[in-house]
């Protein structure tokens, strides 16, 4: 009975539960997922970057969507291992910086549900685009930096911003917008706005990364400068729960604050 019950209790250690890995897939509604592992040399991507400073023109989407964002322009390289030495970046020049995906990512409407996710470093103080969800109207929905400070901006002009300087450091950025606009600095609330934002699915609009809404702006001080390593966007307003689950996978995996 003695042996019997050692084996039992040796066998027993064989038959834990699997370790559950949390990624943005994990939970439901993701619509983009851009990897930090995710570079490629051509527009199909099917070639993976490998050396340092290498033009990306492909960046491979994750998600079911397959929304893969394309870069024609040569303003963007490969950069390995270059956020907290283990994990790889794409750097932003501000010179024909723009990852496109045409038509945009998210469905219209004035009130539309949508958290977007950026990991990234910022290089200067002045006017810096993170990305954008199309342009119409005479008011972009765009993402990015003016004078240090996180901003989001709504059809019409209406914003919301931030006080908190991020340059030169790694940083969550992250909106969770519809009905209302939040905005988060590593899941630290900076403002909470009542107006809502529109998304659009313009013949002319681009879902852009890089940059704030389309083309025309891809160039000179609309571009981003610096780095961006993980873009996430999911097509509802995620729970405060969710929110953090979110941040802290990617606080683990770049070691953000």
């Amino acid at each position: 009975m003695f042996s019997s019950f050692s084996n039992s209790a040796s066998l027993s250690q064989y038959h834990k539960p699997p370790v559950v890995v949390f990624t943005p897939l994990s939970l439901a509604n993701c619509t983009l997922w851009l990897d930090q592992d995710s570079f490629y040399t051509d527009t199909a991507c099917s070639v993976a970057c490998s050396t340092s400073s290498q033009v990306i023109k492909g960046w491979k989407d994750k998600s079911s969507s397959a929304n893969h964002h394309i870069n024609t322009n040569g303003g963007c390289t490969y950069q390995p291992t270059s956020i907290n030495t283990t994990k790889n970046s794409a750097l932003f020049n501000q010179t024909y910086g723009l990852f496109a995906i045409h038509p945009t990512l998210l469905p219209s409407g004035s009130s539309q549900n949508a958290s977007t996710f950026y990991v990234l470093k910022a290089s200067t103080s002045g006017f810096s685009g993170i990305g954008g969800w199309g342009y119409s109207g005479g008011g972009g929905r765009q993402m990015y930096l003016s004078n240090t400070n996180v901003t989001l901006d709504k059809n019409g002009g209406s914003m919301i911003n931030s006080a908190t300087n991020i340059e030169g450091a790694v940083h969550q950025v992250s909106f969770i917008t519809g009905s209302t606009q939040n905005g988060y600095i590593d899941n630290t609330a900076f403002t909470t706005n009542n107006s809502s934002v529109q998304f659009t699915t313009g013949a002319n609009d681009y879902g852009c990364v890089g940059t704030i809404y389309n083309s025309s702006a891809s160039t000179g001080s609309w571009s981003f400068l610096g780095n961006i390593c993980e873009v996430i966007v999911y097509s509802v307003q995620l729970s405060s729960t969710d929110r953090t689950t979110v941040y802290n996978y990617l606080k683990t995996k770049y070691g953000t604050p």
